[in-house]
C-alpha cells in the first residue's frame, strides 16, 4: 500500500442526513458519527453517487426524517446489501415474497436471495428495493412477461404474462393471519 503496487481498500463512512438536506431544500448540517457536523453542501457531496470514485469508496447513506429525527432509510451505493440491511429485509420479509410460497428467508441455507426488483444499479441498494426471493421464484421475475412492484409499505405486486395481478405482504409480527394457529412466528438469528 505505501509502495503504490496495490489499492487502499474500501472506506465505509456514514452520512447522517435529514431528506430535506439531501434533496436541497434545506441547508441544516449533517452529522458523520465519530467526526461531527458538516456542511449540507458537503454532506450532499458525500451522499451522492460514488461510481466515479477510483477508489470504489463505498457511502451508506442514512436518511432522517427532519421533524422526528429517526432513522427513515439505509441505501448502500453498492450491488450486495451489508449483512444489517440483509438482516433487516429478510426480518421483514421472512419468506420468499412471491405470493404463496412459504420458503424461509431467515437462516442458513435457505436457498432464497435478496433481489433488486429495480435492477442494480438503475434501482438504489435498500430496504424499499430489495426483497427475498427462493431461487425458482427470482428466475420467474426475470422471466419475459412478468413485472413485479416493491411497494413503499413493503407490500408487493406481481403481475403475470397474461395480465393478472397478484400481491404480497410482508410479515405481519403483530397480526396473526401469517401465522399458523398456536404456533409463534419463526425464529429470527
Amino acid at each position: 500500500l505505501l509502495t503504490g503496487e496495490i489499492d487502499p481498500p474500501p472506506v465505509s463512512v456514514q452520512v447522517v442526513v435529514p431528506i430535506d438536506v439531501l434533496t436541497g431544500t434545506s441547508d441544516e448540517p449533517a452529522w458523520i458519527p465519530g467526526v461531527g457536523p458538516i456542511t449540507a453542501p458537503e454532506a450532499r457531496t458525500l451522499a451522492g453517487p460514488s461510481a466515479d470514485d477510483p477508489h470504489r469508496t463505498v457511502f451508506r447513506r442514512l436518511l432522517t426524517d427532519p421533524a422526528t429525527e429517526t432513522l427513515t432509510d439505509i441505501a448502500e451505493e453498492q450491488y450486495r446489501p451489508s449483512a444489517r440491511l440483509e438482516r433487516a429485509v429478510r426480518a421483514r420479509d421472512l419468506t420468499c415474497r412471491f405470493p404463496g410460497c412459504r420458503r424461509p428467508a431467515v437462516g442458513k441455507g435457505t436457498g432464497t436471495d435478496l433481489d433488486h426488483t429495480i435492477p442494480w444499479p438503475e434501482g438504489p441498494t435498500k430496504a424499499s428495493n430489495l426483497a427475498a426471493l427462493c431461487r425458482r421464484h427470482h428466475r420467474l421475475k426475470h422471466t419475459p412477461g412478468w413485472n413485479v412492484v416493491l411497494h413503499p409499505d413493503g407490500t408487493m405486486t406481481w403481475t403475470t404474462p397474461t395480465g393478472r395481478t397478484y400481491t404480497s405482504e410482508p410479515w405481519r409480527y403483530t397480526e396473526s393471519q401469517h401465522q399458523p394457529r398456536g404456533q409463534p412466528p419463526p425464529q429470527l438469528e
